[in-house]
C-alpha cells in the first residue's frame, strides 16, 4: 500500500466484503447474547388481536409466526411476529380492548397439554419458530419480551453510512471480518485476529457483569404444604 492500493483486497467494493461484514455482525451478537448481554433485548411489543380460536376443540392449537396469525381455522396476516425476533424470553396476555393489567403467561415444561378453550391462553410453547397457544374464547392481546436480531446489510448499501448497533463493539466487529478474511485465505493471521475478536467481546460483557452485580438478586421463594422455603432469608420450614 505504501506503492499502490493494488493490495487493496479488503475493500468496500469488493463482493465478499458484504458477506465478512454480516458474518462477523451475526458473530459478535451471538458471542454477547449467550454471555447474558441484553444490549439486543426488545420489550413491551404488543401483538394484537388474536381471534377467537374458531374450532373449540382440545385437539386444536393456534401460533403466531412471521406469516401471521393461525386462529385454528384460517391463517391471517395480522399479527405476525417480529421479522428481527430471535426467540420470545416471556409472555403476557390480556383482553383486547380491555385496558387491563397483562398478566404473566406460563411455558409448560414438555409441550401444550391437551385442555378445553377456556377465556385465557394462560400457556404457551417455541416451536418450530411460532408462538404456540391452546387458543382462546375472546379474543386476546399478547405481550411479548423477545431477543432480536441485527438486521443484515443488504449487498447495495454505502458501508460508509451504515449503522451496526453493538455498542462499543466497533474493534471486535474490525477483528471477526478480519478473522473470515484470513480464514479464507489460509493466513495464520486468523487465529490472532480471533483472539483478538475474543478479548473485545468479553470487555463488553464484563461491563454487562459490573452492571449486574449492581442488582440485588435472589431466589423465589418455596411453598410447601403452605409453609414457605427461602433459603435467601430467614423463613419457616415445614
Amino acid at each position: 500500500m505504501l506503492r499502490s492500493s493494488a493490495g487493496q483486497t479488503l475493500s468496500n467494493t469488493k463482493p465478499y466484503t458484504i458477506e465478512y461484514l454480516n458474518a462477523a455482525v451475526e458473530d459478535c451478537q451471538e458471542y454477547l447474547a449467550n454471555n447474558g448481554v441484553t444490549s439486543n433485548i426488545k420489550d413491551d411489543v404488543i401483538l394484537s388481536p388474536l381471534t377467537p380460536v374458531q374450532n373449540v376443540n382440545p385437539g386444536v392449537q393456534v401460533y403466531v409466526s412471521v406469516e401471521g396469525y393461525f386462529d385454528g381455522s384460517v391463517m391471517h396476516s395480522t399479527p405476525a411476529l417480529p421479522p428481527d425476533m430471535i426467540l420470545p424470553l416471556r409472555l403476557w396476555e390480556r383482553q383486547t380492548g380491555s385496558g387491563q393489567t397483562f398478566q404473566p403467561m406460563n411455558q409448560p415444561e414438555d409441550g401444550l397439554p391437551s385442555v378445553q378453550q377456556g377465556t385465557f391462553f394462560s400457556m404457551w410453547e417455541w416451536r418450530e419458530d411460532k408462538i404456540a397457544l391452546f387458543g382462546a374464547t375472546q379474543s386476546r392481546d399478547l405481550r411479548v419480551r423477545y431477543e432480536a436480531a441485527l438486521l443484515p446489510i443488504k449487498n447495495d448499501a454505502d458501508l460508509t453510512k451504515a449503522i451496526i448497533k453493538i455498542r462499543g463493539g466497533k474493534r471486535a466487529v474490525a477483528f471477526a471480518v478480519a478473522e473470515y478474511f484470513a480464514a479464507a485465505r489460509g493466513a495464520p493471521q486468523q487465529t490472532w485476529a480471533n483472539q483478538q475478536k475474543t478479548a473485545r467481546l468479553d470487555e463488553l460483557v464484563n461491563r454487562q457483569v459490573r452492571k449486574d452485580q449492581r442488582i440485588a438478586f435472589r431466589p423465589k421463594a418455596y411453598n410447601a404444604d403452605r409453609g414457605s422455603i427461602d433459603g435467601s432469608l430467614s423463613g419457616s420450614f415445614k
